[in-house]
Parts: C-alpha cells; sequence; structure tokens
C-alpha cells in the first residue's frame, strides 16, 4: 500500500509541474522573456511558497533519482529538440555548426583536459574525459537560444 502512496505522490508532483510548466510558457510568451528564464523564476518563487501552499507540499515528497533524469527527462528534450529544429536553418548554418561540434568540441576538451591534468592530481585519461563532459554543448538550450533569436521582434 505504502508503494502506490509513493507513486501517486510522485505521478501528482509530475502532473502538477507539467501545469506549472505550461502556465509559464503562455505567461512568458505575454512577458517576452525565454522559457528557461521564466521556468527559473517560478521554480524559486514555488520554492518559497512550498511551506506555505498546502498543494506544493506535495514537492518536497518528490524526488527524482539521476537514472530517471538521464534515462527519461534528457531523451526527452533532445528529441523534442531535433523534431522541432528548422532543418533549412541547420543547412544553412552548417559550415559553422560543423565547425564548432568537431575541432571546436576537440580544442575545448584538450584545453580543459590539459588545465585539469596540470592543476590536479588527477589521470590525463580522466582528465580529458572531464574536459569532454564539460566541453559538449547542452543541445536544448542551444536550440532554445537559437529558436529565441530567430523569432521576428515587435
Amino acid at each position: 500500500m505504502h508503494e502506490t502512496s509513493v507513486l501517486v505522490d510522485v505521478v501528482s508532483g509530475l502532473i502538477l509541474l507539467l501545469i506549472i510548466a505550461a502556465a509559464t510558457s503562455a505567461i512568458g510568451k505575454r512577458v517576452r522573456l525565454p522559457f528557461t528564464v521564466m521556468l527559473v523564476i517560478i521554480g524559486a518563487g514555488m520554492a518559497m511558497l512550498a511551506d506555505v501552499v498546502p498543494l506544493l507540499s506535495v514537492l518536497h515528497s518528490l524526488s527524482l533519482s539521476p537514472d530517471m533524469i538521464l534515462y527519461i527527462f534528457l531523451p526527452t528534450l533532445v528529441f523534442e529538440s531535433a523534431f522541432n529544429m528548422d532543418g533549412r536553418q541547420l543547412w544553412h548554418n552548417i559550415v559553422p555548426v560543423l565547425t564548432l561540434a568537431v575541432p571546436g568540441l576537440l580544442l575545448s576538451t584538450g584545453i580543459i583536459g590539459g588545465i585539469v591534468y596540470l592543476a590536479t592530481d588527477i589521470p590525463l585519461t580522466a582528465a580529458l574525459l572531464l574536459g569532454a563532459i564539460l566541453s559538449a554543448t547542452d543541445p536544448v538550450a542551444v536550440i532554445a537560444r537559437s529558436s529565441a533569436s530567430a523569432r521576428p521582434s515587435g
């Protein structure tokens, strides 16, 4: 019975967060702020109000494991970004994209890995892996930024 209660709390919390995210998107379009900025503002406000508002108390019991984020949320975000990406815009900018994606990533990985290797006792292989992790750009953030800058102003 306890597992059912936990499942109901998790599903209720996620549904509440999705409703809040949808409302945040609508508000963000009227205020003309990027969706991610609005999510941070709303999230900070919810964290402050979670002790006062009974409906938000469900969020205290909501815990997300790293596996849930890695295997459920991240692939969904990357898929959604790729699905909504304008292929013609990508093809138009293919040279700068490939220049940044391949040599830029390798150069950044080497610089970060070299600095970490020289500044710490971390082995070179691990330092280069850390450099690769830190150099990789979040594709969701790039898509959000490029779609925001592609919108006509006014």
